[in-house]
């Protein structure tokens, strides 16, 4: 008689799923969010190398004054840019009512002509 085949439950199979597609979701997430998604799983194992390891001095610094001033700056031009934005809509929004206003003279215009050609002479 054969041995008996070898079968997975669904259980078993999705726990091999999970062994598989964590690792890479979480190294996808990692690369969304702008990190090295190896070098975390790396450090969240305790796998990582000593030579690799930065030291204090390699990290670099912080400036929240320099960060708060760009953002800032980046702030007022946008605000700038909106305004400047807006003033053209307001222009522009001037010239669609005034052609919208020759565009009704031209159509009274072209009925009066309309009507002056049908009666009768």
């Amino acid at each position: 008689m054969p041995p008996k085949k070898f079968r997975l439950t669904g259980f078993a199979r999705f726990l091999i799923f999970l062994l598989i597609a964590t690792p890479l979701a979480y190294m996808g997430a990692s690369y969304y969010n702008g990190e090295d998604g190896w070098a975390n799983l790396k450090k969240l194992l305790g796998i990582e190398s000593s030579a690799a390891t930065p030291s204090d001095t390699d990290e670099a610094v912080f400036d929240p004054s320099a960060s708060d001033r760009d953002v800032r700056l980046e702030n007022e031009r946008l605000k700038s840019e909106i305004d400047s934005l807006n003033t053209r809509i307001e222009k522009l929004f001037t010239r669609v009512e005034r052609l919208e206003e020759l565009l009704r003279e031209k159509n009274r215009q072209l009925e009066e002509m309309k009507e002056q050609e049908g009666a009768p002479q």
